[in-house]
């Protein structure tokens, strides 16, 4: 059975490493999720479920918001 954990970014710093295009994804999700916009998702699109087998509405935004970014970002390659 997999552990789950949770993974903290506690600073951000400069590096010579190469990155790839989704490097500040992680940050641009936890800001959505300091701010409050997953429970708000959920409030207003929550109901459009049918079932709880799927994925929760907050993960398909959060997977929404996220490729909208990289899409701005680099729009040569969306995906």
């Amino acid at each position: 059975m997999k552990e789950a954990y949770e993974v903290r970014i506690d600073s951000i710093e400069k590096t010579s490493d190469t990155l790839s295009d989704r490097a500040g994804l992680t940050l641009f999700a936890r800001y959505l999720s300091k701010i409050g916009i997953y429970s708000l998702t959920n409030k207003y699109f929550g109901s459009m479920r049918k079932s709880k087998k799927g994925i929760p509405i907050e993960n398909t935004f959060k997977q929404l918001f996220c490729s909208l970014v990289r899409w701005h970002i680099a729009p040569s390659n969306p995906f």
